[in-house]
């Protein structure tokens, strides 16, 4: 038997995007969230006063990932576009652009140790950006649809990936294979 959970209530209300939030992420130690909008923004708040810090703007369409390195200086943004922004949370300010892909990118991710970033989405690609150089290191393909979700192992050595095509796939970084691939949560969206 579970212990009895406390009551939630509300903490605080942010509000200031004109459209629906899709992704959020933390900063600072959870001093701060970066939230991203299909209004096209992406909104740093403090937290604990409920403001926003500062907007940024230079995505042409909706914003529907982002993903902040483990060391907190950098905050990358995808959505309707093929291509990433690049952001210094601190600032505010667009430090570059990630280009690769061929349609929209729904889901990014850093590795644990900020070395890799993966992107995937629209093109059925997933690619791994050796953020170093901010160049592709790999490209990774099989899924049959849009790519949604994302993830690498604490290890660094696994990238494991789901979409529309049902199924939940393990790719090795080292070979850049798939080394299996399951079907998932009954053929339905990953």
């Amino acid at each position: 038997e579970f212990p009895s959970s406390p009551r939630l209530v509300t903490f605080r209300t942010l509000s200031g995007h004109k459209d629906s939030v899709e992704a959020l992420a933390f900063l600072d130690g959870g001093a701060r969230l970066a939230s991203a909008s299909v209004d096209g923004a992406i909104r740093i708040w403090d937290v604990e006063r409920g403001k926003t810090v500062r907007t940024l703007t230079g995505h042409r369409r909706s914003v529907i990932a982002i993903a902040v390195s483990p060391d907190g200086k950098l905050l990358v943004s995808a959505g309707n576009e093929s291509e990433l922004l690049l952001w210094d949370p601190s600032t505010g300010k667009r430090i570059g652009r990630l280009a690769g892909h061929a349609q929209d990118v729904y889901v990014v991710r850093f590795s644990t140790d900020g070395r890799w970033l993966a992107s995937g989405g629209r093109d059925r690609t997933i690619i791994i950006w050796d953020m170093a150089n901010r160049k592709p290191a790999r490209k990774l393909e099989g899924h049959e649809d849009s790519i949604l979700a994302l993830a690498f192992s604490p290890s660094g050595n696994w990238l494991l990936s789901g979409g529309k095509d049902g199924l939940l796939r393990r790719w090795s970084l080292k070979s850049g294979k798939e080394v299996t691939s399951f079907p998932a949560h009954r053929r339905q969206l990953v």
